[in-house]
């Protein structure tokens, strides 16, 4: 290849470093707008975690199109009429953003009994580093419609799935909320949970658990029933609270008719 050819190349692929910049910050902004969402909702992956994610990707894919041989290119000390030929794959340092963002939303997915929690944050990081790599790229206008559609699918999805659960919820008008935590916490989360359901409490046991360890003491396990009929607040939001306090080692939830017997 012709000196005057390879060199016209090299500086097509190059970015000023304004350009560059820009893409970043901007890369930033597109995931703060999904990070709020994770953040009001309150999800282990937040504004900060997003923001990160997408901006990562951004640098890595810019850094993919970078061109190397500019600065590598003055220094080789080659024969006269000797001109070096460099193979450049833009894709390989993008294609193990697509890999790697498993590792960090692999952190996001949590175990919880025989249910698996934190999926749909999982995917919200997997697609910023996506809105990453288009603006890294240049591909503006699809980062922002992309994002967007991400947030719509977050925010409104999100709301139509609560309407369509408490909808079906309607004819059930019991809860029993079992709760296993540690005897030093019970009269804290026993009263937490009390404040909440004073009057729609109808049956209250607590059950001390025989099975401790050298390492982990008594646990005890408090069984309500509750009186659903007519409420509308959100279960999963208020299980989430409950979560958080400490002490707790497991919540189940489990809603039935008052004609029925309580499953098992």
């Amino acid at each position: 290849m012709p000196a005057d050819t390879f060199n016209t190349l090299a500086t097509a692929f190059s970015l000023p470093t304004d350009t560059i910049c820009l893409r970043i910050l901007l890369s930033a902004v597109l995931g703060a707008v999904v990070g709020l969402e994770r953040e009001f909702t309150q999800k282990s992956a937040g504004l900060r975690t997003h923001m990160l994610v997408c901006i990562g990707a951004t640098i890595f894919t810019i850094i993919s199109m970078a061109d190397f041989t500019q600065m590598t290119l003055p220094h080789a000390n080659l024969p006269e009429g000797v001109h070096m030929n460099i193979s450049r794959d833009p894709s390989r340092i993008a294609a193990q953003i697509v890999t790697g963002i498993g590792f960090i939303g692999g952190g996001a997915v949590l175990k919880d009994g025989g249910s698996i929690r934190g999926i749909t944050t999982a995917a919200s990081l997997w697609m910023m580093a996506a809105v990453g790599m288009l603006t890294g790229a240049g591909m503006i206008t699809v980062a922002v419609f992309s994002t967007l559609l991400a947030f719509l699918t977050l925010f409104m999805m999100g709301k139509l799935e609560r309407r369509v659960f408490h909808k079906n919820l309607k004819e059930q008008d019991r809860l029993s909320i079992d709760i296993i935590c540690s005897e030093e916490t019970l009269d804290t989360i026993a009263h937490h949970v009390e404040t909440d359901f004073k009057s729609d409490l109808l049956t209250v046991d607590v059950q001390r658990l025989f099975h401790p360890t050298e390492t982990e003491p008594y646990a005890v396990q408090l069984h309500y029933v509750l009186d659903i009929e007519g409420k509308t607040i959100s279960w999963t939001r208020w299980r989430q609270r409950i979560e958080q306090l400490e002490g707790i080692r497991g919540l189940k939830l489990r809603f039935f008719k008052a004609t029925e017997s309580l499953p098992l």
